[in-house]
């Protein structure tokens, strides 16, 4: 059996590798087009996405990461 913290970090890995593998940059250097790819890309609730990305991959406040997306448009 494995940890959450374990599986969640596991899935981490799995989506910046299909990042990495589509834009060949790194989502910490390129937030806006990892932001974008990965909201297009899950398929769930858009707060969850927040929080995912807010919390496992960027490691920066759910507003930043709204206020990105406003930008972006």
């Amino acid at each position: 059996m494995k940890s959450i913290t374990t599986t969640a970090l596991t899935i981490v890995e799995e989506n910046k590798l299909k990042f990495f593998e589509e834009h060949g940059k790194n989502a910490l250097d390129e937030k806006r087009l990892f932001i974008g790819w990965y909201i297009q890309n899950c398929k769930d609730d858009f707060n969850i996405l927040i929080h995912d990305l807010s919390n496992y991959y960027l490691h920066i406040s759910k507003d930043r990461i709204i206020r990105y997306l406003n930008e972006k448009g």
